[in-house]
């Protein structure tokens, strides 16, 4: 795993953008924090699995474009192991 920080990179590449003018950005950090992986799984993916499975019974074909959509997040977190994640 590298040791670069995607938090920091982040707000780096925020306060290189223009400062004035539509589209600009400017990012400050005030404090953040990472939910650890047991809790995504405990609480918001393995519910999502089922979740997804059910709607997928009920609502079949007319959902499939929004379920694969959250499938793919669940994949992508499963299949980067401390790669990937939200800040709070």
């Amino acid at each position: 795993m590298s040791d670069l920080d995607p938090f920091k990179l982040f707000l780096d590449l925020q306060l290189a953008l223009p400062r004035n003018g539509p589209g600009s950005a400017v990012a400050t950090e005030i404090a953040f924090s990472m939910l650890p992986p047991e809790d995504w799984w405990d609480e918001y993916y393995t519910p999502m699995r089922k979740r997804i499975a059910e709607m997928r019974a009920e609502y079949g074909e007319e959902a499939e474009g929004v379920l694969s959509e959250a499938e793919a997040e669940i994949a992508l977190f499963e299949n980067n192991p401390g790669q990937y994640s939200y800040v709070f």
